[in-house]
């Protein structure tokens, strides 16, 4: 009985040290993981389930963000690239997505000087 109440202190200890770990981090898998694996020793999994849903809603936010960056680079509208640039950059978009941006954007500088 010592030894299983030893074991299962031991069981909570890690998971509750790799939980930590994973809420430290940027990695939704392993997030995810390490909350469904506390949940089954019953250590509190709240400050985890916060931390997942800020990922993912910064997740949704980057992909919305590159969607944006795309369509108002298929216009000239320098004034809604130049937004959805600052939009995208804040967000955490890909330095090359933004790059690219950035590119579409002189070229749209230079159409409109000509």
């Amino acid at each position: 009985l010592r030894d299983d109440l030893e074991e299962r202190e031991a069981s909570v200890a890690e998971a509750t040290s790799v939980l930590q770990a994973a809420i430290a981090g940027e990695d939704v898998p392993k997030l995810e993981e390490a909350i469904a694996h506390a949940k089954t020793l019953d250590v509190d999994t709240s400050e985890g389930t916060q931390r997942l849903e800020s990922l993912r809603q910064a997740q949704a936010d980057k992909l919305e963000a590159l969607a944006a960056l795309e369509k108002v680079c298929e216009g000239e509208d320098l004034d809604l690239i130049d937004a959805a640039l600052a939009k995208a950059s804040e967000a955490g978009v890909a330095e090359d997505a933004l790059a690219k941006a950035k590119a579409t954007r002189e070229k749209v500088v230079e159409v409109l000087e000509a």
